[in-house]
């Protein structure tokens, strides 16, 4: 095995920490690693919503009892089965589409590239940089699927709702961001506008897709 193989799960953790700039000038062509960061966002995304979100919406379904006599149903309890359940079939295919996305973020790096006459990067490197770019967003499917969910019940609670879209969804989007041009000015060495211009692009797309559950959601919550 390559020495620097042996090291590939640490530098999954050196992505959530103030090291991950030491993460891109390591991975940098023509040693760019793929297998463990695509391995690692498929199987833990899908796992956080099959294994994690149907708990958590199971147990927010429960008769809670407010005062003796007194009972009410969670918010979620008055939602249909099949609401949720049509999310979380939809999981065998969570991995497919996370690789599908990748391969489309690579190659938006990689012809964003060789218009600005980078040719020295390959396809596959580009590839390799949007998977360790995307292991920040493990939470997001999962936050996606509950804001979606959670935005069919009746009276959500704001102070669950403003958790769910900010630590699951919001954060993890903005360290994504946040790797991608700080990835992009040590793998291209362009400016500031270049690598924010470019880097920020894909993500504002993946918040327009859940910006009407979001809204809905906020709607619901305040109201």
């Amino acid at each position: 095995m390559n020495p620097s193989r042996k090291f590939d799960w640490l530098r999954i953790g050196k992505i959530y920490t103030l090291s991950s700039s030491r993460v891109f000038k390591d991975i940098k062509p023509p040693g760019t690693p793929i297998l463990v960061p695509l391995l690692f966002v498929s199987i833990v995304s899908a796992a956080i919503v099959w294994l994690v979100v149907p708990p958590i919406i199971w147990a927010n379904s429960m008769e809670t009892q407010m005062r003796p006599g007194e009972w009410f149903l969670h918010p979620l309890a008055d939602l249909e089965f099949h609401i949720w359940m049509e999310h979380l079939v939809r999981v065998p295919f969570a991995a497919f589409e996370y690789v599908l996305d990748v391969v489309l973020l690579g190659t938006y790096f990689f012809v964003i590239a060789r218009c600005f006459r980078i040719d020295d990067i390959q396809w596959e490197h580009w590839f390799g940089f949007a998977c360790w770019t995307l292991v920040p967003i493990i939470l997001v499917d999962g936050a996606g699927t509950f804001i979606e969910v959670y935005s069919e019940s009746m009276n959500p609670s704001l102070t669950v709702s403003v958790l769910v879209v900010g630590l699951g969804f919001l954060i993890p989007i903005v360290w994504t961001i946040t790797l991608t041009i700080q990835g992009l000015r040590i793998w291209t060495e362009k400016g500031w506008a270049y690598c924010v211009g470019f880097g920020l692009l894909p993500y504002f797309l993946l918040v327009l897709v859940y910006t009407r559950e979001i809204v809905r959601l906020f709607i619901q919550a305040t109201s």
